[in-house]
């Protein structure tokens, strides 16, 4: 269901009873940039304190233009799910004496634009929100009528903060991070304080991109999640094959609002994206349930087994290109996983160069600094593309490659990789596109 600010108000009390009566929430948001620096774009370079700093600007500098929530609900009488939809157009409203500013970054608007996103009406119908500091800061200067509807969306956000629900995205850190920024408070100082104040607000939270992780190798052979971007898994989870593997798996139904996705995918609309969420968390944690059960023992399954099956993996929130693969809202995050870091010249003594650098090492992703113009420290994405590279060197070829770690180069036998401290001179930056692919 579309819901602007001609139909906000009406459409209240009815999204306030589904959030109340639903048995688990998924969202999805939609926003105007992804990066308020140039060298704001994620890097295994990255401390956690570090990555949180660009979140915070994130978060700071752009807005939530498009808000979707999908509120599931089990039919007690059936093996059936009922998703009742929202799709929700968002933008600041101006209220007294608050100034309320966002940012759009070009690349960005042309990625909303080619999915048929409407600007025209988030600016004219987007419902306004205000988090709990600007609402201190007007409630003075305007009149009652005129506050109502400047915290607007603010509304809806105290509705699940209120309903405690498990709360589901898929590499939702960013959805997480704007959420509290538009319609909580600003965003804690530090790192720590921002998990702290997420998991109070929402003591659960499910993301499907890491859960999609988690039960990769426990799903192996089915062949149905060979990509982890939400349309791969909503198709392929939804397909003949995965009709199979999944033998009396749920009925998930749209609810009679949302209809319209039952005829028409919308991929990259929040109401959609936040309903495939749902979705696919049923039928991802029903055919892990199943996995290895005969189809003459196949059976429903209940949604508290459901729950129990990812609780390993409840609090655990994807972080792309980082020191670790998750942040945990619930407790101290895992051990930094990322490869060594490696330093390399030419064996001429010539610079060194981004594009040199990307057309001779060809092992897949990888971050690069340049302390100097003829020394690249390089981090990989893994640990076996560092050897394969240190070994490569060492077979011949135009580098020298060593491990780097804390100002020393060192054996690749002695030294493993702590915290790195060097001064940037240059960054790899990714492609909107291909961060796209990493955000989905």
């Amino acid at each position: 269901m579309e819901v602007t600010r001609s139909n906000f108000q009406a459409t209240l009390p009815h999204v306030a009873d589904c959030i109340s009566k639903s048995d688990f929430i998924a969202i999805d948001t939609e926003f105007t940039g992804l990066h308020a620096h140039k060298d704001d774009g994620p890097s295994f370079f990255d401390s956690m304190e570090e990555r949180y700093q660009k979140l915070k600007r994130f978060g700071k500098a752009f807005t939530i233009c498009q808000f979707g929530l999908s509120a599931f609900r089990k039919d007690p009488k059936a093996n059936k799910y009922v998703a009742h939809t929202f799709n929700f157009y968002l933008c600041p409203r101006p209220c007294g004496d608050e100034l309320t500013h966002f940012t759009l970054q070009a690349s960005n608007v042309a990625f909303l634009c080619e999915h048929k996103f409407n600007f025209n009406k988030m600016m004219h119908q987007g419902i306004g929100h205000l988090n709990s500091q600007q609402v201190e800061s007007v409630r003075s200067a305007v009149s009652e009528s005129e506050l109502e509807e400047a915290i607007g969306f603010s509304k809806v956000f105290q509705l699940l903060v209120d309903g405690k629900k498990p709360l589901m995205g898929h590499n939702m850190l960013n959805d997480l991070a704007l959420m509290y920024e538009k319609f909580h408070g600003p965003l804690p100082e530090h790192y720590d304080d921002f998990k702290q104040g997420i998991h109070n607000l929402f003591p659960v939270v499910i993301d499907t991109k890491n859960l999609c992780f988690a039960l990769r190798k426990r799903l192996y052979g089915t062949k149905l999640i060979e990509f982890t971007s939400l349309m791969d898994l909503y198709e392929a989870l939804g397909s003949q094959r995965g009709t199979y593997y999944a033998l009396c798996s749920p009925e998930i139904v749209l609810a009679e609002e949302a209809q319209v996705y039952s005829s028409t995918k919308a991929p990259h609309e929040a109401g959609f994206d936040a309903y495939c969420v749902g979705y696919v968390f049923l039928r991802l944690t029903h055919l892990a349930a199943m996995k290895g059960v005969e189809s003459s023992h196949a059976h429903p399954v209940h949604l508290r087994q459901y729950f129990r099956l990812v609780g390993p993996f409840t609090n655990k929130v994807n972080l792309i290109r980082g020191p670790i693969n998750c942040i945990d809202l619930g407790g101290p995050d895992p051990a930094p996983f990322r490869s060594q870091c490696l330093s390399i010249t030419r064996k001429d003594g010539q610079p060194l160069t981004v594009d040199m650098l990307h057309s001779e090492l060809e092992y897949g992703s990888m971050d690069i600094r340049f302390p100097t113009d003829t020394t690249a420290h390089v981090i990989l994405s893994t640990q076996r593309r560092a050897d394969e590279l240190l070994l490569t060197s060492e077979e011949g070829g135009p580098f020298h490659v060593q491990v780097y770690t804390q100002g020393l180069v060192a054996s690749r036998n002695i030294w493993k990789l702590a915290m790195i401290g060097v001064g940037v001179v240059g960054i790899v930056g990714l492609s909107l596109a291909k961060l796209r692919t990493y955000l989905n």
